[in-house]
């Protein structure tokens, strides 16, 4: 079966991108190369969005996470991510296929990996973050 999109996690991606020490997890980053290559969408929320900005992943292509700051901080000393230009301060963007979120947007994150990988119609999904965003009572 092939990989339809590659989803990371915040829980996986602190552990690579802040715990490494020396270990740089090429290996990882090497998959996500070979997976961006075959036109496969990657998802990244939170924490996950330092991990492709620290592998150069976002460098040349729109994208979002926590803030700019934190970023820039977190990867001072760190060589890699030359993307800041690229930051937008919103939600989510999806560009290049790289889908990325901040930590608060995890049902526009859903949303987005809904509508990209086509999983029912486009109303059916407006209607399902409707009703997790606005509740029932719209």
């Amino acid at each position: 079966m092939a990989i339809k999109i590659l989803i990371t996690s915040q829980c996986l991606c602190c552990q690579v991108a802040f715990h490494g020490g020396e270990n740089k997890y090429q290996e990882i980053a090497n998959f996500v190369k070979k997976i961006h290559e075959s036109s496969t969408p990657i998802a990244a929320i939170c924490g996950a969005t330092m991990f492709l900005a620290k592998h150069g992943f976002l460098d040349n292509i729109k994208h979002t996470g926590d803030e700019l700051d934190y970023f820039l901080e977190e990867m001072k000393n760190e060589e890699g991510y030359k993307g800041q230009a690229n930051f937008v301060k919103a939600q989510l963007i999806n560009d290049g296929g790289f889908i990325t979120a901040n930590e608060t947007a995890a049902l526009e994150f859903a949303r987005e990996i809904f509508l990209t990988l086509k999983i029912g119609t486009i109303d059916a999904t407006d209607s399902w973050y409707d009703k997790f965003k606005y509740g029932m009572i719209w």
